[in-house]
């Protein structure tokens, strides 16, 4: 749905303008009764994770239980990277 409003209607509304915008609603300014700008309701943001948290999040599980298991070994020396990557 559109609203049409004069450049000096919306200088002096926008606080209420921009209240009652909603979504999927616009506001179309003119000057000379032409259209120079529109007002649009922000997207709402997405509660959803980032695709492929899980995953990064089990890689990252694994990696410190490996690094956990095996911190030192009998000689007192930490594993390298290498080693560690042969014991998954």
């Amino acid at each position: 749905m559109s609203t049409i409003v004069t450049m000096a209607e919306a200088q002096a509304h926008l606080p209420e303008l921009v209240a009652h915008l909603g979504q999927g609603e616009e506001i179309i300014i003119t000057e000379n009764q032409q259209p120079v700008a529109k007002l649009v309701a922000e997207p709402a943001k997405s509660t959803a994770p980032a695709p492929g948290l899980a995953e990064r999040q089990a890689t990252w599980d694994a990696i410190k239980q490996l690094w956990r298991e095996s911190s030192i070994d009998s000689q007192g020396k930490r594993p390298t990277r290498d080693q560690l990557h042969e014991r998954r």
